[in-house]
């Protein structure tokens, strides 16, 4: 391969880049351009290689050799120098900040503190610093010594953006997102973008990883697809529809979405006038067999409302009953007596143990149907761990692989294999496809489908309602932190979902 190949004027031009893990190639001869100027989207299944393609990048991973990268120009080898390292920022999912801290300290522990003659903090030069750089993207308005927990959550990314920027050395360098908008609602996406589209502005390339393909169709250029390790196609946005799209990425494995069957006259779930934090007067019922969706935008109560039925958050007043029987739920673990499964939102801080294999995250909830005499049946548990495995379409389906190694989706499957497997009368699912791709999506749908055709109650509260009436049975909107619509029927459709939740 000579330099030739390299387009010079191209923020990002890799080349060759391939990873192997215990023998399994995860990433097979990828070749990768951004343009100066564009936003360029590249999304895939999980487990298709966008993770390891962001490692590469980042210089967690090394690939293998013959891989070859070119900034601006400037062609470099692996591992990456630090020249080459200035001219690119990562923003993740969980972005890297410290909420205890300001905005002041949270760019200052990036890019350290000016000091004077006698080693003391030079704070006006930081203050004008983080004012500087957040100006490029409006938000010079914002009090610097807030805590960054203070913030909306498209503000802490542009915060994120803006602290990378300051290390490079002009405008033009190559931003990656690396699943930075899996956790925002779509208001908030908007704004992020609206900031992002600024730093394209002035030259620089955009890498835009996500599994949200709305977003690739309004915000990207063009976009690259990787299944099973391998590019398969790089289209720009105008040239595809999201049906071609998701070919391109999952083949014929995503079935047309169906309707759950009826629910039962039966009630699995009673909630009477419950009231917590953010919350008041919250009451409905489930039935056995039920999938009811929880709506509303962010600061509706609707992000609230799982951990205030499991337990996870305190309640103030009100009653629930379980197959009518009262219960207290008053912790994940007695509502898990109680009856209850829970998929929480934050799956790192609160779902899965990450030095865990795959196998102990699946059985941890539950060990009693795996012992005998107070002993491990370790055949048994194997056996009923590849099954969920299975289920959920783990990948890869290795029982004994370190969860934490796992991509953001599969972590996912993992959290909800462990739920379904406890059997329970109410399954309590937020945000259960948060940073799934569309192929994965399809299959826990079709789980939940099942689930509930056995006769489990399900509350799916969730900020990606497209998909939703399809889903449910029916969807209850929150604003105000209480219920103030309810769609059946007639009602239950895309359009009436969004103008009850946007009201």
């Amino acid at each position: 391969m000579t330099s030739a190949e390299f387009t010079p004027d191209a923020a990002l031009d890799l080349r060759h880049a391939s990873k192997v893990f215990g023998g399994a190639k995860v990433l097979d001869d990828v070749n990768l351009q951004i343009h100066s100027g564009e936003i360029h989207a590249v999304v895939g299944q999980n487990g298709s290689g966008k993770s390891t393609l962001a490692k590469i990048l980042s210089g967690f991973h090394q690939p293998e050799p013959g891989a070859e990268m070119q900034l601006f120009g400037h062609k470099y080898e692996f591992p990456i120098s630090d020249e080459g390292r200035e001219s690119m920022h990562f923003v993740h999912q969980d972005l890297g900040l410290v909420d205890s801290l300001n905005i002041l300290d949270n760019i200052g522990l990036s890019h350290g503190y000016r000091t004077g003659r006698f080693g003391n903090v030079d704070w006006k030069h930081s203050r004008r610093r983080a004012r500087d750089v957040l100006a490029g993207f409006d938000l010079d308005h914002l009090d610097m010594d807030a805590p960054i927990s203070s913030l909306t959550a498209s503000q802490q990314a542009i915060v994120a953006i803006a602290r990378g920027l300051l290390g490079w050395k002009s405008e033009t360098g190559t931003l990656v997102l690396d699943e930075t908008t899996a956790a925002l609602p779509h208001e908030e996406v908007e704004v992020l973008i609206k900031s992002v589209r600024k730093v394209v502005s002035r030259g620089a390339g955009v890498l835009y990883i996500t599994h949200r393909l709305d977003e690739v169709f309004a915000f990207a250029d063009r976009v690259s697809v990787l299944r099973d390790g391998r590019l398969v196609a790089t289209r720009t946005t105008d040239s595809l529809t999201r049906e071609e799209l998701v070919a391109l990425m999952v083949g014929d494995q995503v079935g047309e979405m169906r309707k759950p069957l009826p629910a039962r006259e039966e009630i699995a779930l009673s909630c009477r006038d419950l009231s917590g934090e953010g919350l008041r007067d919250i009451d409905f019922v489930v039935r056995k067999g039920e999938i009811v969706g929880v709506a509303g935008m962010l600061g509706s109560g609707r992000e609230l409302i799982a951990d205030a039925i499991v337990g996870a958050s305190r309640r103030y007043s009100g009653t629930l009953e379980v197959e009518g029987r009262p219960v207290r739920a008053s912790s994940p673990r007695q509502s898990m007596k109680d009856g209850f499964a829970f998929v929480p939102r934050d799956r790192l801080l609160r779902g899965i143990v990450p030095k865990l294999p795959v196998r102990e995250n699946i059985t941890l909830a539950n060990l009693d149907d795996i012992k005998k005499n107070g002993h491990l049946r370790g055949k048994v548990e194997d056996a009923e761990v590849n099954d969920w495995i299975q289920a959920v379409g783990l990948r890869p389906p290795d029982p004994e692989r370190q969860v934490i190694s796992l991509s953001g989706g599969n972590q996912q499957k993992v959290l909800l294999a462990r739920a379904l497997r406890l059997r329970p009368a109410v399954l309590v699912l937020d945000e259960p496809t948060q940073g799934i791709d569309v192929g994965a999506k399809s299959a826990i749908y079709e789980l939940l489908r099942e689930t509930a055709a056995r006769g489990t109650a399900i509350v799916l509260c969730t900020a990606e309602p497209e998909d939703m009436p399809d889903l449910c049975h029916r969807v209850i909107v929150m604003r105000g932190g209480t219920i103030v619509d309810e769609l059946t029927e007639s009602r239950l459709n895309r359009n009436d979902l969004i103008i009850s939740c946007a009201s």
